[in-house]
Parts: C-alpha cells; sequence; structure tokens
C-alpha cells in the first residue's frame, strides 16, 4: 500500500511539473502580440508584368502561414545561439546590399500611392544569413516611408539602417528595393495620422552606425527594423515587436498585432 501510494504522489508531482512546463510555455507564446492569419485578406496586390493575380494570391497565403508560424514557433531559449550566430557572421558576410537598377527589379514597387508612416517591409524567397526563416521568417528589410520627401521612385524617403551606400542611418529610396521579391506597406494602424507624422520625425533625429547585434534600446548603434520600431516607440509607446524578444526583425513587424497590410507589391 505505501508503494501505491509513494508510485500516486510522484504521479502527482510529475503531472504538476509538466502542467506548470505547458503552462508557462503557453504564457511565453500568449506574450507574443501577433496579428491574426487572415489581416491580409483585404490587401491590394499589385504585380509585376506576367504575374497571375489567382495565382499570386495562392503565394501569399502560403507565405503568411508559414511566415507566421515561424515567429510564433520562436522561444528566448533560442537567442543566444542567435546572438553569437549574429555578432560571427556579421563580422563577415560580404555586402550584397548594392542598390539595384531597373533591369533586375524583382517586384514593382515605385513608392507611389504609400502612405505617411508606412512602415515597409522587403521579403526574399532565398534569404542571407540575417533574415533567415530562423530568425525573421525571410523578411530581410524594413524601412519608415515619409510621404513629404517622395516625389518619384529616385526620392530618398525611405529611412532605415544599412551597410551601403554609407554605413548606418540613412535614407534609401524605391529602386533600391525593387530587388526583393515583395515589398509589403504595413500600417501602424493603431496610431493617428498625426502620430505617424511624428514618428517619421523621430526618425530623423537618430544616427548611429549599422550594427545587427545592437540592442533595441541603444541609441547609437543601429538595424533596418529597428529605425521604425524606436520611431512609433519613443513617439507614441507603440511597441510594433510581435514577440518582445532582444530583437526587433523585420518578421516580428510583419505579423505585429498592431500592424496590418496595406498594399504588397509583387
Amino acid at each position: 500500500m505505501k508503494k501505491i501510494i509513494s508510485l500516486a504522489i510522484n504521479f502527482v508531482l510529475l503531472f504538476s511539473v509538466a502542467t506548470g512546463a505547458f503552462a508557462a510555455e503557453a504564457t511565453v507564446k500568449s506574450d507574443k502580440k501577433m496579428s491574426s492569419l487572415d489581416e491580409a485578406k483585404d490587401a491590394k496586390i499589385i504585380l509585376s508584368p506576367g504575374q497571375s493575380l489567382e495565382e499570386m494570391k495562392a503565394t501569399l497565403k502560403e507565405r503568411d502561414k508559414q511566415t507566421r508560424e515561424q515567429i510564433l514557433s520562436q522561444d528566448e531559449s533560442s537567442l543566444v545561439a542567435k546572438t553569437k550566430s549574429f555578432i560571427e557572421k556579421k563580422e563577415s558576410v560580404e555586402n550584397s546590399l548594392v542598390a539595384p537598377t531597373a533591369d533586375n527589379s524583382g517586384n514593382s514597387f515605385t513608392g507611389y500611392g504609400t502612405g505617411q508612416g508606412a512602415v515597409l517591409l522587403g521579403y526574399e524567397d532565398e534569404p542571407q544569413w540575417w533574415c533567415s526563416w530562423a530568425i525573421s521568417a525571410g523578411y530581410c528589410h524594413a524601412g519608415l516611408f515619409d510621404k513629404a520627401r517622395y516625389s518619384s521612385p529616385t526620392s530618398y524617403a525611405i529611412r532605415t539602417a544599412n551597410t551601403s551606400p554609407s554605413n548606418g542611418i540613412q535614407w534609401e529610396n524605391a529602386l533600391y528595393w525593387q530587388h526583393y521579391d515583395e515589398v509589403r506597406e504595413m500600417s501602424v494602424w493603431t496610431a493617428s495620422e498625426s502620430q505617424k507624422v511624428s514618428a517619421v520625425t523621430k526618425s530623423t533625429t537618430y544616427s548611429g552606425i549599422y550594427d545587427a547585434a545592437a540592442s533595441k534600446s541603444s541609441d547609437n548603434a543601429w538595424y533596418c527594423s529597428k529605425v521604425p520600431y524606436r520611431a512609433f516607440l519613443d513617439t507614441t509607446g507603440i511597441d510594433i515587436d510581435a514577440d518582445g524578444n532582444i530583437w526587433v526583425t523585420p518578421g516580428d513587424i510583419r505579423w505585429s498585432v498592431n500592424t496590418r497590410t496595406i498594399t504588397v507589391w509583387t
């Protein structure tokens, strides 16, 4: 009888530990402020010549499913390894972010019609290490659009951080963004129009070097998606980081509950 009681107690303890572990996991996942899978169902799709709308809708639907699952499945335990990988690789990676010409454009983005304070995201089917599926679910670049600076695709109206042509905070134009497989306009829908203007204005005050392993809170080192993230956080308190980890990647912004897809250029 004592043995039976002991086994019963051990079973209860094991069940309690397991339940606690599942509860802890559930807590981590619930902390991820992610939008729903169908958040882009009403988004406008602008195709490149020769593309089929129905085929592209199917492609984007599958892409959304995969990228959202990837961001959702990330956990804090993997961040230490990712940090080490970031620091090691960012020192040796070759600069492949050369501004493309119109002849090698991969999408139809021109900047025309993009809203003030929109967060732009660039997606690659075969991403480099800094935007791999394990880190950013294929979303490789991010920037904040300043409509007041825009007049044509050559206008430097996108505030971001990059390694070229200079290293650090800078302006880019729509032509540069045409080499991605997809450009997505995300609206921080929880911000008012005046708050979006304030976020853009705030982004012009940032300066510093490009550093893919910089913390979200530092003011002297930046990466692309940190610029719009901090611009909205610093001016409105709105957090557009979906998973709340130590970095805010373009993929995090894509699936933040505070952002919504307006237009997708393919």
